[in-house]
């Protein structure tokens, strides 16, 4: 489309506006007064504006304030520096300049709140300045329909919201581009539920690469789902939207757009700098960098690729009959079962059936090795005495997926 929405240059225009409304606000800014910009769960007063006494406007900032939830790292500190600002003895940051030079002041404060503290959008930050309304506001909600009329809702929400033209393909999903990384949102069929969605990757051959990846990233963003389907990443928010409200819309979107602009090109980058397959096979040349399974664990795999087909006592010589390697593989092997089952609920929640039977299918290949592991385990720590004729029952239930 030739008028299709672009996110990045309606991000853009935001911040020259809230530039253009700070300047003002500190040509305005008189002696014994200072103006606070507050970022969300930060308590320390992330950038205070005064006028000193000698009639020159000052910015501090507290870059490792013990109550701020964003310090900043040396290489911060360092653009810090150059923006202007010196370092106190007290730890204190600050930038002083005439009061015609307003601008500049405004601008160095927009660099600091969007490329160190990586600010996503002005309609973060606080500046003390909303007043309440003077009576509660009711929240005006419209109980979806059915899926075109709760699709209706939503253009025309975001519509009001971003006043561009919106990219809207062929099923009515919208397309965004932030950060030069594509993601859409959608009304599920299904059910009555909005989804913003963003494929991270395609290239996500090996779980057991990609799993530390999703793990690490999802205790970042708890909003946002994190899911392998096939050899695909993707990223999901979802919102309830059985009743519709546009301010919940807002709030999904700003949380979406905090997301895409700082979590998912992290995202993207360590998925793309994980280990390749051919890494992760090279044990003797490089044992030391060596991050996939286990060799005795690939051994196992490679030998019962099915699980339970191997007796306790073979599966016990393959792992040379260490308990805590087998300890260690059981671990490995558990997790990996639950990250399979949660890609089957994905997947069937997405309507993929056959991609969740499939999924279905690797867990309980992982669950028969973990039953074959355990019965491996008594071999190695129970007397040999109390374990003759516990070989064939553990294998049977084993292969059994028990």
């Amino acid at each position: 489309m030739t008028n299709a929405f672009d996110f990045d240059a309606s991000v853009e225009q935001a911040w020259v506006a809230f530039r253009g409304r700070l300047a003002d606000d500190l040509a305005e800014l008189q002696k014994g007064g200072d103006l606070v910009l507050e970022l969300p769960g930060d308590q320390s007063g992330a950038v205070r504006f005064k006028v000193t006494g000698a009639n020159r406007l000052r910015c501090e900032v507290w870059p490792a304030h013990p109550l701020s939830q964003r310090p900043l790292d040396g290489a911060a500190l360092d653009r810090l520096i150059e923006l202007g600002w010196r370092p106190r003895r007290s730890g204190l940051y600050v930038l002083e300049v005439g009061r015609r030079w307003v601008d500049k002041m405004a601008a160095a404060a927009v660099i600091l709140m969007r490329e160190l503290w990586n600010v996503p959008h002005p309609t973060f930050i606080d500046d003390g300045k909303i007043e309440p309304p003077a009576e509660p506001s009711l929240q005006v909600t419209t109980v979806a329909e059915n899926r075109d009329h709760l699709m209706s809702l939503v253009h025309s929400a975001l519509q009001e919201l971003v006043c561009d033209p919106l990219n809207i393909d062929e099923d009515g999903d919208i397309r965004f581009d932030i950060g030069g990384i594509p993601s859409w949102l959608r009304v599920r069929g299904d059910e009555p539920t909005i989804e913003f969605f963003a494929m991270l990757s395609n290239d996500a051959t090996d779980p057991a690469c990609v799993c530390p990846v999703i793990m690490e990233h999802s205790r970042q963003w708890p909003d946002v789902k994190l899911l392998q389907i096939g050899e695909s990443v993707y990223a999901v928010l979802r919102l309830a939207s059985a009743v519709f409200a546009a301010k919940n819309l807002q709030l999904a979107l700003e949380d979406w757009l905090s997301f895409m602009g700082g979590g998912a090109p992290a995202i993207v980058k360590d998925l793309a700098e994980r280990p390749t397959i051919a890494e992760l096979d090279d044990h003797d040349e490089n044992p030391e960098k060596q991050t996939s399974l286990p060799p005795a664990l690939s051994c196992l795999l490679q030998l019962d690729l099915e699980g339970g087909s191997l007796s306790a006592r073979e599966v016990a010589t393959i792992c040379e009959h260490s308990r805590d390697g087998i300890l260690e593989y059981i671990r490995i092997c558990s997790e990996q079962e639950l990250s399979w089952l949660r890609s089957a609920d994905e997947a069937e929640g997405l309507g993929d059936h056959e991609e969740a039977a499939a999924c279905q299918h690797e867990a309980r290949a992982w669950k028969r090795t973990t039953a074959s592991l355990r019965a491996a385990l008594r071999v190695v720590v129970l007397p040999e005495k109390k374990h003759r004729g516990a070989n064939t029952n553990e294998s049977r239930r084993a292969s059994n997926g028990r």
